[in-house]
C-alpha cells in the first residue's frame, strides 16, 4: 500500500505532499479526494499511472518500434490523423515529457512512500527529458536500507545493497544493462524486464526477492484514469476470483468456475441495489476449450420482464460495472485508484456502494469525486481537498486537519466553501456572448 506521494514540478502540481498515513503505524485504506474542476485531481491519479508506465517502458518502446515500422510501410498519407495522436502519446520519451510542468526549467521529482508486508520504503525518480536520479529504499533482508541508487554523473558506479546480489556475475550483468539503457529507461524498468526474460530459478539463485517487491506492488495496483473522452485503464495482475472483462469475452473452459463466481457476485450486487433488475447472468457458448460469454440483464420494464444485453444498458449501469471490476481488488489486498469514481453514477447509489464496502477493504482504495453525499458518511480523516492558492500553487489538505466539531456537517461546510476546493464564479453574461455572436456575422435566429 502507498503511504505518501510527493510531487515536484509534476504537471500542474509543483510542490505537493499527499500523506496517506493515519498514524505512524497505520495506513489509510480508503481515501476520497475533492476539489474544483482543473485543480489537479486527475494529475494526482495520473502520477500513479506514470509509475506503471515507467516500469513497462521496454514494452512501450517495442510498441513504438512496431508502430514506426507500420507507419513506414503504409505511408503517412494513408493513416488517419487520430492514429498519429495515439502514436505520439505512446512513446517512451513522452513518459517524461508529458509528466513535466509546462515551461519549467527545473527537474521533475516524484517520490512514492509504500509499505509491503510490514516493511516501509520509498522510491524516488528525478528527470527532465531523461532520468537524472533514481533511488529505491526498502527492506534489504536484515533491516531497512538502500536497495539501489543511481545518479547521472555517477552512472558507472551505481550503489546496491550488499545482500541483493548473491553472485558477482548477475551484478555485472545488471551494471552493463544500466550503462546501456539507464536514462531513457529506469532501473525499475531494467530490473522488471530482466525479471520477465531470465529463468526464474536463475533469478532466485542470484538475486534477493526484496529487489522485486516494489515491482509486484505496482503490478498489483489498478488505476482507472480518465483521458479525454475515453480512458486509460490499467488492471491489476494479482489473481482474484473474478474475470477482468465483465461485459463480454471468452475464457478457458478450465476457468468456468471463475465465470460462475463472477456471475454470482454481479447478480447479488445488482439485484440488491436496483429494484427493476431481477437477474444478471452470463449467456455462454462453448467452443472447443474456450467459453464465450455475454452479460445479460433480466429487467422489469413497463410491467414486463425483458432480456437486455449489457451493451443496451445505460451509461450509469455500465459505469457501475467498471467500478465493480476495480473495487473487487480492494477486498483481496490490491490497491485500487480511480479518477472520477462518480462519473455517470447517481450520488446516493455511490454512497451506498462506498458505505457498504469500507469495512471490508483489505487493500487500499483511493479515488477522486465530486459527490458531496459521501461527506455525510466518510470519516474526515479519509477525505482530502486539493486547494489552489492565488499564486497558482496547490496543496492537499486532510479534512481532519480542520478540527471539525461533532455538531458541524462537513458537507454543508464544504459547500459553503469553508474548506476550499469549490469554484467561486460570477454569473455568466450570456447577453454579451449573444451580442458577440451577432457582431461576428454568425447565423442567428431570435
Amino acid at each position: 500500500m502507498f503511504t505518501y506521494v510527493k510531487l515536484y514540478n509534476y504537471r500542474s502540481l509543483n510542490n505537493v505532499f499527499f500523506n496517506l498515513k493515519e498514524t505512524k503505524d497505520k495506513i489509510k485504506k480508503l481515501v476520497a479526494v475533492y476539489g474544483e474542476n482543473g485543480c489537479g485531481k486527475s494529475n494526482l491519479i495520473r502520477s500513479f499511472y506514470f509509475l506503471e508506465r515507467l516500469m513497462h517502458s521496454f514494452d512501450i518502446e517495442q510498441n513504438e518500434i512496431e508502430l514506426t515500422e507500420f507507419l513506414n510501410e503504409k505511408g503517412k498519407n494513408n493513416i488517419p490523423p487520430f492514429f498519429f495522436e495515439i502514436f505520439r502519446k505512446n512513446t517512451v520519451s513522452n513518459i517524461y515529457i508529458n509528466s513535466r510542468t509546462v515551461d519549467c526549467e527545473d527537474s521533475t521529482r516524484i517520490e512514492f512512500g509504500f509499505e509491503i508486508e510490514g516493511h516501509e520504503g520509498y522510491y524516488i525518480i528525478e528527470f527532465k527529458e531523461t532520468i537524472s536520479y533514481e533511488k529505491l529504499y526498502y527492506f534489504t533482508g536484515n533491516q531497512n536500507g538502500l536497495i539501489f541508487e543511481i545518479e547521472k554523473d555517477l552512472i558507472k558506479e551505481p550503489k546496491f545493497a550488499p545482500l541483493i546480489f548473491k553472485t558477482n556475475k548477475i551484478k555485472k550483468e545488471l551494471k552493463d544493462l544500466i550503462l546501456k539503457y539507464w536514462g531513457r529507461h529506469s532501473m525499475l524498468a531494467i530490473t522488471f524486464d530482466m525479471l520477465k526474460k531470465l529463468n526464474q530459478e536463475y533469478m532466485k539463485e542470484n538475486i534477493s526477492p526484496y529487489l522485486f517487491d516494489f515491482h509486484n506492488m505496482i503490478s498489483e495496483t489498478s488505476v482507472d484514469l480518465k483521458e479525454g473522452n475515453g480512458g486509460a485503464m490499467i488492471s491489476s495482475s494479482k489473481h482474484i476470483n473474478f474475470i477482468s472483462n465483465l461485459e463480454k469475452g471468452d475464457i478457458s473452459i478450465e476457468n468456468e468456475w471463475l465465470l460462475d463466481n463472477t456471475e454470482k457476485i454481479i447478480n447479488d450486487f445488482f439485484t440488491q441495489t436496483y429494484s427493476d433488475i431481477k437477474k444478471v447472468f452470463f449467456k455462454t457458448e462453448k467452443e472447443e476449450k474456450r467459453i464465450k460469454y455475454h452479460l445479460m440483464f433480466y429487467k422489469n420494464i413497463n410491467d414486463k420482464i425483458r432480456l437486455i444485453p449489457v451493451e443496451q444498458e445505460s451509461t450509469g449501469t455500465r459505469q457501475i460495472l467498471n467500478i465493480l471490476r476495480n473495487l473487487f481488488g480492494v477486498f483481496c489486498g490490491c490497491t485500487v485508484i480511480i479518477d472520477e469514481v462518480d462519473n455517470g453514477v447517481h450520488d446516493l447509489l455511490l454512497k451506498v456502494i462506498i458505505e457498504s464496502m469500507k469495512d471490508y477493504i483489505t487493500g487500499q482504495l483511493i479515488f477522486t469525486t465530486h459527490n458531496t453525499s459521501l461527506l455525510e458518511s466518510l470519516d474526515p480523516k479519509m477525505v482530502y481537498i486539493i486547494n489552489g492558492n492565488y499564486d497558482g500553487t496547490k496543496e492537499i489538505i486532510c479534512l481532519s486537519d480542520y478540527k471539525i466539531q461533532d455538531h458541524n456537517s462537513p458537507r454543508v461546510r464544504y459547500m459553503k466553501g469553508l474548506y476550499g476546493g469549490i469554484p467561486f464564479v460570477d454569473s455568466v453574461d450570456y447577453l454579451e456572448i449573444i451580442s458577440k455572436l451577432k457582431d461576428d456575422n454568425c447565423e442567428f435566429k431570435e
